[in-house]
């Protein structure tokens, strides 16, 4: 929940016995070499899709143009944090998050990775996606705020 200038994320975790993959789609792994392609999605610039695609990354792509894709940047021993899920505004309610989520959910399982992920409470569509393929809400919350520096005249 966004108060002011303050979001509340849940943090979601699945395992190997709680996960339920939905793959309907053709969904491919992404590479670096599609850096620009998910920057184009984002709304960001090269760097942050490279930033993004330094772990794994799954999308889905339609008449040549990335339209979802679920990236994993931060992947450790034993655990792998989800980030960078979107979908184009056009191409919502199809399906392709929970398709490019699953993909992504089976790599790094396959990997031996927990996984999890931070959603705003705000945003019950994607909670929606997460809890249809086995996310379940943990005890963990966390905030996030912009912080601003005061400078001195």
């Amino acid at each position: 929940m966004t108060i002011g200038k303050i979001t509340t994320f849940l943090t979601m975790k699945t395992t190997p016995e709680t996960t339920k993959p939905i793959i309907k789609h053709r969904v491919q792994q992404l590479t670096r070499k599609n850096a620009q392609a998910l920057a184009q999605l984002l709304g960001a610039d090269t760097q942050r899709a490279l930033d993004l695609l330094r772990g794994i990354g799954f999308g889905i792509f339609k008449d040549n143009k990335l339209v979802s894709a679920a990236t994993s940047p931060e992947i450790l021993e034993d655990l792998a944090i989800i980030r960078g899920v979107q979908t184009a505004p056009e191409e919502r309610n199809k399906g392709y998050s929970t398709s490019v989520c699953s993909a992504l959910v089976q790599k790094l399982q396959q990997q031996g990775k927990d996984v999890i992920l931070y959603v705003s409470k705000d945003n019950p569509p994607a909670i929606k996606v997460y809890k249809k393929i086995g996310f379940k809400p943990t005890e963990h919350t966390f905030l996030s705020f912009i912080a601003q520096r005061k400078t001195q005249h």
